[in-house]
């Protein structure tokens, strides 16, 4: 009965485990800086892959931070240019530093692909922290500038 019980855990496990590690979710852009950014946030601090579809907007400063294994897929044409688009934010997808240093776990595992980002404060894609980077097939268009006081020694 014993021998049983910790069968059927370790299959429940497994399973749990394998699921997790496939979570796909797919979010439709509404382009409005009030549901787009929620909807994308939620759907990275859960991890695994997130689909993208449509246009998204992040208004001129919205961020999504990045904390879990993600990889986050825009959909492409037949010639595998981007098609979904994300227009604005800052930093608009962003792994923070952690806040305790020197970090005690790794970061996250980040792949981005296929997005075509437009309008950008400063950088589309700010990754500070992480263990493992995949940045491919993006356009980058209208990136803005950050004015920055610098100090003249």
């Amino acid at each position: 009965m014993v021998r049983r019980s910790i069968i059927l855990l370790f299959v429940v496990i497994a399973t749990f485990s394998f699921s997790a590690a496939d979570a796909q979710i797919t979010i439709v852009g509404q382009n409005n800086p009030a549901v787009d950014i929620q909807a994308i946030q939620k759907a990275v601090d859960q991890g695994g892959t997130i689909n993208l579809k449509g246009t998204f907007d992040f208004g001129s400063e919205g961020r999504v931070n990045l904390t879990k294994d993600v990889k986050i897929v825009g959909e492409t044409d037949n010639g595998e240019k981007p098609v979904t688009k994300i227009k604005g934010g800052f930093w608009t997808l962003h792994t923070p530093l952690p806040a305790k240093l020197p970090p005690e776990l790794p970061g996250p595992k980040v792949t981005i692909q296929g997005i075509h980002f437009d309008g950008a404060l400063w950088a589309p894609i700010y990754l500070a922290y992480g263990s493992g980077t995949t940045i491919t097939n993006n356009k980058m268009t209208n990136i803005r500038p950050k004015l920055m006081d610098i100090p003249i020694f």
